[in-house]
């Protein structure tokens, strides 16, 4: 029947209903509520509507003395809203159209509908043989079957669809296809659950296992309606919730071939969110069941540090590729939605710590102790994690992991003594003990000079030896020096013994992890061999002005004497012209002196540097490591970034011990004392990294573009290293320049007779010796001349500060 036919059959049926006292503005009225409740109410009518559209005319009725029109007017709409489906209510209409006899429209009669039949029979009795209940009988009987997801001659049922037959009416026909909705549903589960042995996932296991208890219970309800209920409507109604739940379980089931056991548990978690009560205690009910194997392997984790996770289910993960605490990883992405974001970085750090005080510590004592107080405090009141509030479950972890956290830098600080082996490894790889630097390179110079393939470790190791012993070294503790080693780099780096030289300091146990994480060791050989250039050069310069010292100390002693005088005598005009011999001697003391001002330059140059990078750079961000190191006696927070790029806020152990939110009355955490700050072990890398990165990665010493200066467009180190090998040069043609000056005054002393000529090839080369150091002193007074300027027009201060001292 179409919308306009039932509106129609809806209208006669008001006019019969309402007299005409009561005007058409009633009819009217009637009629937008009928056909409002009929069109959109739904597949059936609630007991509400129904209610308030009776009292709503019960009154107009009673107000004009109709009470025989109303008793009329009650049964009949009465009967028509009882009829429960819209298809229904229709053929009411129709039927009662069909039977009502034209002539009494025209007499304006207004008798009941029930008197079309005996005065004993009811409206229902009278239309009954119009919607053929017979049938209904039958599918009755087979209904409890195909619910359950069994086959029936008279139901066949495949895997997703049932055969419904082809004599039934429409009615009967919508309503077995809601009904056997939750009997697809069901078999499509009931396949799954019985497969869950195949899922590699202990939360979806644990999921099938909770889908199963739910289908036991679906089972358990339709076996009792079955045997209850007369009507497939009745049965349809009482399914109606489970076939809600059903939908959402089914929509859960679907996915655990494509989502994450992780993922898994979040969806069941938003359930709980819901707003409709009853999805909510289904989601209440599941997640119960499927957040518990993912609590145990947070206990086990919190406690034990042990990440029972065979199928990657956690936030946190073990690569099997990786060795030791370098297996671990923590995902924020995968932390499950129940869990405060901030609580997990906290809990990925705790296992972590118990992980390496373990596993490389050896604190198997203190551990034991600590896993049984922590089993108590999570089994004292409840059933572990998995009966706590968040609330309480986030306190209890914060109460251990201020124990964890407390005894593990109680143990890296005095156990193994970090702070001890930083200052090691500033004294010996950042040059730091300066007299054992300089007694190395006095020792080492005649080995470092040879072929790098002919030095031997042994000689290395005397002159290490030797070194320690004669300087402040020998009184450092007996675990530092055992540490240091000395070796040679690979060929690769040089030819000779000062090109593949390096200073070993070698952190063994578990300061290992903290202190070459990664590697991390390369970035102090990297500053030693930079360092260790800058000592060179230095130690080049040195020797390069004793030998003058010593070449105008003894060969050119009377020789300077006699220009001294000469030159009295041309100021007091008492002799004639000079002689060839004098004017020669003249030439090499005023050149001698000129040499000595422009290494003098050079030397100032490189102590410069060496100052510069000892205390504005190492020394600088030492300290500030220190800083960090030691707590601060009345600070509250301690700030500092993970390598996470996280900011930690970090409370020291009095303001937990005085401002704690406690769930209830938990037991104080087990903490000692320290003057050191508590950092977990990778704010502890971090830490170190940061230092480490702050002095090798330096604006001068990288090889960015940022560090490029303004005016050359050059990095600071390229031009650092132009002119060291400036320096370099310099000093081996100046020591050229010194041992032609040598065998020059040897000829000359040589000769008993006047100068013949014969010393001119050495002339010569004094000659184009003095042109080459002239041009050497010039290109770095030119380069040096940009390199300041980079430096002044630097931004940071410290660059700006170097430029300063260089040109002073």
């Amino acid at each position: 029947m179409s919308l306009d036919h039932t509106q129609l059959h809806l209208q006669r049926l008001v006019r019969a209903v309402v007299p005409e006292v009561l005007g058409a503005s009633c009819s009217n009225s009637l009629f937008n509520d009928l056909w409002s409740l009929l069109h959109h109410g739904g597949p059936y009518f609630a007991a509400a509507d129904i209610d308030l559209i009776l009292n709503k005319y019960k009154q107009t009725f009673l107000y004009h003395n109709l009470e025989r029109e109303w008793a009329t007017f009650l049964s009949t709409i009465t009967q028509l809203l009882a009829n429960n489906t819209l298809l229904q209510a229709r053929e009411f209409l129709l039927f009662f159209n069909t039977i009502r006899a034209e002539d009494a429209y025209s007499e304006g009669s207004h008798r009941s509908f029930q008197s079309a039949g005996s005065d004993k029979d009811s409206l229902k009795e009278i239309i009954q043989p119009y919607y053929g209940n017979t049938y209904e009988d039958e599918a009755l009987h087979y209904l409890s079957y195909t619910l359950l997801g069994s086959t029936s001659k008279h139901f066949p049922f495949d895997v997703a669809s049932i055969e419904l037959p082809a004599n039934i009416s429409n009615s009967i026909s919508g309503l077995l296809h809601k009904l056997f909705e939750p009997a697809i549903l069901y078999k499509k589960m009931s396949d799954a659950v019985s497969s869950k042995g195949r899922l590699r996932s202990l939360l979806k296991n644990a999921y099938a296992s909770a889908l199963s208890k739910e289908l036991q219970g679906y089972v358990k309800l339709v076996n009792n309606l079955t045997r209850q209920s007369v009507s497939l409507v009745q049965i349809y109604l009482s399914l109606y919730d489970e076939i809600l739940r059903l939908r959402v379980l089914y929509g859960l089931t679907e996915k655990l071939d494509v989502i994450l056991g992780g993922d898994l548990l979040t969806e069941v978690y938003r359930l709980t969110e819901y707003g409709d009560p009853l999805i909510k205690a289904l989601g209440d009910g599941l997640f119960a069941q499927v957040c518990k194997p993912y609590y145990q392997i947070l206990e086990n984790w919190v406690r034990d540090g042990d990440l029972s996770d065979p199928h990657a289910e956690f936030f946190i993960r073990a690569d099997p590729r990786e060795q030791g605490l370098y297996q671990l990883s923590y995902s924020a992405a995968d932390m499950p939605a129940f869990l405060p974001a901030e609580l997990g970085l906290k809990i990925y750090q705790l296992g972590k710590m118990i992980v390496f005080l373990k596993a490389y510590c050896h604190e198997l004592n203190w551990l034991s102790r600590y896993s049984t107080r922590a089993r108590q405090l999570m089994y004292a009141e409840t059933k572990g994690f998995e009966a706590m509030s968040i609330t309480k479950l986030t306190t209890v972890i914060a109460l251990q992991h201020a124990e964890v956290l407390n005894h593990f830098t109680n143990v890296v600080h005095h156990k193994y003594h970090l702070n001890t082996h930083l200052a090691a490894l500033k004294s010996f790889l950042f040059m730091g003990k300066g007299d054992f630097i300089q007694t190395l390179l006095a020792r080492g110079a005649a080995i470092f000079n040879e072929p790098s393939n002919a030095i031997s470790a042994h000689q290395l190791t005397s002159v290490l030896l030797e070194a320690v012993h004669a300087t402040t070294v020998r009184a450092l503790p007996q675990e530092v020096l055992q540490n240091l080693d000395a070796r040679i780099l690979g060929l690769t780096h040089g030819n000779i013994g000062w090109d593949v030289f390096t200073l070993e300091y070698k952190v063994h146990g578990p300061l290992e992890f903290v202190l070459n994480h990664r590697n991390v060791s390369s970035e102090y050989l990297r500053m030693f061999n930079f360092l260790w250039k800058l000592r060179r050069t230095q130690h080049i310069l040195g020797v390069n002005w004793n030998e003058f010292r010593h070449l105008q100390k003894n060969t050119l002693r009377q020789v300077s004497c006699d220009v001294r005088a000469f030159k009295v005598q041309i100021n007091r005009a008492t002799s004639g012209a000079m002689s060839n011999l004098d004017s020669r001697y003249i030439w090499v003391v005023s050149n001698l002196k000129r040499i000595n001002i422009a290494r003098n330059k050079l030397i100032g140059f490189v102590t410069v540097l060496l100052d510069f990078f000892n205390s504005e750079v190492i020394e600088r961000n030492y300290q500030v490591l220190q800083r960090q190191m030691r707590k601060s006696p009345d600070s509250t927070y301690q700030y500092q970034e993970s390598d996470e790029s996280l900011a930690l806020l970090l409370p020291t152990k009095g303001f937990l011990q005085t401002h704690r939110i406690r769930a209830t009355d938990l037991p104080e955490p087990e903490v000692v004392a320290l003057e050191d700050s508590e950092f977990t072990i990778d704010e502890l890398v971090t830490l170190h990294s940061n230092y480490l990165v702050a002095i090798t990665r330096h604006r001068l010493l990288n090889n960015s573009a940022s560090s490029q200066g303004r005016f050359s467009s050059r990095t600071f180190i390229a031009t650092i290293y132009d002119l060291l090998e400036l320096v370099h040069l310099f000093s081996g043609s100046t020591s050229e320049f010194g041992d032609l000056v040598v065998s020059l005054m040897t000829n000359i002393q040589l000769r008993t007779g006047q100068d013949d000529g014969s010393d001119s090839a050495i002339e010569e080369k004094l000659q184009y010796t003095l042109r080459r150091v002239k041009e050497l002193a010039q290109r770095y007074d030119e380069i040096m001349a940009v390199f300041v300027k980079d430096l002044r027009g630097d931004s940071l201060p410290e660059v700006k500060f170097l430029g300063t001292l260089l040109t002073v």
